[in-house]
């Protein structure tokens, strides 16, 4: 059921409403899977980092902590040694960082 509502929800913030009306879910319980996941990664269980993160993302409204989000991914998966996935995650994480540049500079013009 939940797996039906995450496929209908286009954005993070109808996701949240979604999810949240029919699970009972608040901001505060989504922000609590994020420190749970900074938890687990200061206790070094990296594979769990980024199944925690992976969820957190999919449900994140903000945008700084997105991109957070993406930089622990990318932590985690070079913990990990897991060099394939690690340079996805870091040309991913490049893209944003470049398409914000871009943005932000547009916005001073």
């Amino acid at each position: 059921m939940v797996r039906a509502l995450i496929l209908k929800s286009n954005t993070s913030t109808s996701m949240v409403g979604t999810i949240g009306g029919y699970m009972n879910f608040d901001p505060e319980q989504i922000e609590a899977l994020y420190q749970y996941a900074k938890f687990q990664f200061k206790c070094g269980n990296n594979s769990k980092v980024v199944d925690y993160l992976y969820q957190y993302q999919s449900l994140c409204t903000n945008a700084e902590r997105c991109l957070s989000v993406y930089w622990g991914k990318l932590a985690a998966k070079i913990l990990m040694q897991n060099w394939d996935i690690a340079l996805k995650e870091l040309k991913r994480l490049k893209d944003i960082i470049v398409s914000k540049n871009i943005t932000s500079s547009l916005n001073q013009v």
